[in-house]
């Protein structure tokens, strides 16, 4: 119950938008994301902080992943990986993803393809 609550607050407090550091030639990504599943009743929040670098029409990300509810719990690792990513804005408001990761073990994680539509 303690880490449902947890996580309900930190919505809460961290419903913001993703916000990035523009540095001109980069930019500095961070994120985090509380979350509950009806279903299973599990609950999480995660910090997830990267680098997107421009290259040509691409967007290149390394991203750090951290389990927030692993703070202060010896069994679990806050520590998840990294993410890779590539990113094309097909148009202000359609971007198309392929993304992949490392998990703790050195392991690749799954190969991910999508697209967002924003309005």
């Amino acid at each position: 119950m303690k880490k449902l609550t947890m996580a309900l607050v930190a919505s809460v407090c961290f419903a913001l938008p993703a916000y990035a550091i523009d540095l001109g030639f980069m930019s500095l990504d961070n994120e985090i994301e509380a979350k509950y599943n009806v279903d299973t009743e599990t609950s999480g929040l995660t910090a997830q902080t990267g680098v997107t670098i421009p290259l040509w029409m691409l967007s290149a990300s390394v991203d750090a992943d951290m389990d927030l509810l692993a703070i202060g719990d010896d069994s679990k690792e806050m520590y998840q990986g990294i993410d890779i990513g590539l990113d094309y804005q097909v148009h202000d408001n359609i971007l198309l993803e392929l993304d992949s990761g490392i998990d703790t073990d050195w392991n690749r994680e799954d190969i991910t393809v999508s697209a967002t539509i924003k309005f």
